[in-house]
């Protein structure tokens, strides 16, 4: 992942090639592009809907919709962000982040990270899963194994299968909005908050019992056509 630097000396050496020289651009783009520091981390909120940052080690790139941010790799909820321009605020992400002032050419070469993140294969897929994922409902206390899960399996083209342990399989869609779930035209409708983690928490859920969770398509046996 390429992250965003200005005069911040933990990012001097990746990126100062892009913010201090020439890009090759043939006018000055960025505008409504926003960058905010603390210490040594970074975050970029582009102006095309685009989001980057980095924490120490941690590093994530996605989408701010509204006031959440969907991580890029898995489509799920990350956490909630708000920003005005000079400040930046998240609970998730702690205080103390304030605004960078951008030049016309730190600008333009902020804008080219922003531009970067629509060519990573989940920007073109925002409402889908971008590979096969399969979600499992919470086991009952005698399920000891695979065989008596019932599945949810996500495919990139937006189909949707439901597997349950003990009936006929039936085939819907889906759909993802902001990290919002919704599986329809199934035996089994689901609508809920996916999570970057790879867990989903149906609406109305109140404890972790109802929790459904991510599991590996390959061990369960399962693939998309």
């Amino acid at each position: 992942m390429r992250t965003f630097l200005v005069a911040s000396t933990a990012f001097a050496a990746s990126l100062s090639s892009l913010l201090f020289s020439g890009c090759g651009c043939s006018a000055w783009n960025g505008v409504g592009d926003a960058a905010y520091r603390r210490g040594d981390d970074m975050a970029l909120v582009c102006s095309n809907g685009g989001f980057t940052t980095r924490i120490g080690e941690r590093e994530l790139e996605g989408r701010l919709e509204g006031t959440r941010v969907i991580d890029g790799a898995t489509g799920g909820y990350a956490y909630d962000l708000v920003h005005d321009g000079a400040t930046l605020r998240s609970s998730a992400l702690g205080d103390g982040w304030t605004a960078v002032e951008l030049d016309a050419v730190e600008l333009d070469h902020a804008d080219v990270l922003c531009q970067d993140l629509t060519t990573r294969a989940w920007w073109a897929a925002s409402a889908t899963f971008t590979t096969a994922t399969a979600l499992v409902a919470p086991a009952a206390p005698t399920c000891h194994d695979d065989a008596c899960l019932d599945v949810a399996l996500f495919c990139p083209d937006g189909s949707a299968t439901w597997l349950p342990a003990d009936g006929k399989p039936t085939v819907g869609t889906y759909q993802i909005v902001a990290g919002e779930l919704a599986m329809r035209g199934t035996d089994q409708p689901l609508a809920g908050l996916f999570r970057a983690n790879g867990s989903l928490t149906p609406a109305g859920a109140r404890d972790r019992q109802t929790t459904w969770t991510t599991r590996s398509v390959d061990r369960l046996g399962l693939a998309c056509e």
